[in-house]
């Protein structure tokens, strides 16, 4: 009788590559973290580290058909997926059918139902959901499935994507100057040439206008020096001559259009628009671990590591780490809000959301001093804050600052 089993495969390492830099150095190999957290706290539910050149609206797709069945035997009730919108896409919207769970995703502006909605905002008047925000509803038949669409406008966003838009347009006028600039020196061999040549510009560079527009038409001879009397030219040659305006009309319509507005889409149709407004704002819980992940103190811009193997397994370990950050800083927010207290935050205000950062800062001080005469150790610098930190998570945590009254002298070295 033989046996027969089957060798397990190998796992195939990540690909250290160039790709997309939102650190603006794409001349870098990189490597991509996927993160699945939950929407509370934060803490990380799964993990997997991608190639460096991983396109996310593919990668989305492929995570809820790979992890979502694990994540929902996890919870008894409807589980949501909150993303950005790399995962509104067909592939996207297909595994979320099939999977049969809820989502929330920002649609892309670029998609003609999502510009035909923008398109029509002004049609009718936004309804106000606070000082902020306002909105309107839509139902849409989209990815084979009915849809809420809510189209946001955010004051707040639109003051800053104004500011944003500005140095843009400012930047594209400043380049087209340049380039009409030059346009005034370039030659044209006939008056067709130049007229076409200007209504080209005009098509390429919206936003600056040009004035008083004139073209003048110069001789030229084939002979050296100064030309004889009655001399015939060889040819003539046409130039452009114009004022250079900024076309503040491109700035104002374009901000009208764009500056403020999003829209949000979801197959859970019993959310009110503040309802789904507040859960897509959990998403940013996502960020907030990325931007832990990438903090000086991980040094994660700059992995002194070359084997793939070995990064991953260093993404893992950051990944642990966050998971502990995440649920010690839910933890404290939690005891602050259930026991109506307040910590002080950086600016000594009394604040009941410190980041666990802070936390930590707050506890740098603490040290374990050791007394050689009497062979005991104290802690030290243990201050009011620190206590009041201790007193919040309970009696597992005290342990660990009470040295001296139950260790009392030292252990064997």
């Amino acid at each position: 009788m033989v046996a027969v089993y089957n060798e397990p495969k190998t796992p195939t390492p990540i690909k250290l590559v160039k790709g997309y830099s939102r650190d603006h150095h794409p001349s870098l190999n990189q490597v991509v973290l996927n993160l699945i957290v939950e929407h509370q706290a934060g803490i990380p539910l799964m993990m997997r580290a991608a190639d460096g050149n991983q396109i996310d609206a593919r990668a989305f797709a492929s995570l809820v058909d790979a992890h979502i069945d694990s994540l929902k035997a996890m919870h008894t009730s409807t589980m949501t997926l909150i993303a950005d919108a790399a995962l509104f896409t067909a592939k996207g919207l297909e595994a979320i059918k099939e999977k049969q769970i809820n989502f929330i995703s920002r649609v892309p502006n670029k998609l003609k139902e999502a510009k035909a909605l923008m398109q029509d905002k002004h049609a009718s008047a936004l309804t106000p959901l606070d000082e902020n925000y306002s909105f309107k509803e839509h139902t849409i038949d989209y990815g084979g499935m009915e849809q809420k669409w809510v189209l946001y406008k955010s004051t707040y966003s639109a003051k800053r994507e104004d500011a944003t838009l500005a140095k843009k347009l400012l930047g594209e006028s400043t380049h087209s100057t340049k380039k009409a600039k030059k346009l005034m020196i370039q030659p044209f061999f006939c008056e067709a040439d130049a007229k076409e040549a200007l209504g080209a510009f005009k098509s390429k560079h919206p936003t600056i206008v040009l004035k008083n527009e004139t073209l003048h038409v110069k001789p030229k001879y084939n002979t050296k020096g100064r030309p004889k009397p009655n001399q015939e030219p060889s040819h003539y040659e046409y130039y452009w001559q114009f004022d250079i305006t900024m076309h503040k009309e491109t700035f104002v319509t374009q901000s009208e259009e764009e500056s403020g507005y999003f829209i949000l889409a979801t197959n859970n149709l019993t959310l009110t628009p503040e309802e789904l407004l507040q859960e897509y704002k959990s998403q940013q819980r996502v960020e907030r671990g990325f931007r832990f992940l990438k903090s000086p103190e991980f040094l994660s811009d700059a992995l002194f590591l070359k084997k793939a193997q070995r990064i991953e397994a260093m993404l893992m370990i950051m990944t642990l780490c966050l998971m502990v950050y995440a649920a010690l800083e839910y933890r404290i927010r939690k005891e602050l809000k259930e026991q109506n207290k307040t910590f002080p935050n950086q600016l000594g205000k009394p604040v009941q959301n410190p980041t666990a950062r802070w936390v930590f800062e707050c506890f740098f001080e603490i040290q374990i001093v050791r007394i050689e005469q009497l062979k005991q150790q104290v802690i030290a610098n243990l201050l009011e804050r620190n206590h009041f930190i201790l007193d919040l998570l309970g009696a597992r945590y005290w342990r660990y600052y009470r040295i001296g009254d139950k260790m009392g002298k030292w252990g064997a070295k």
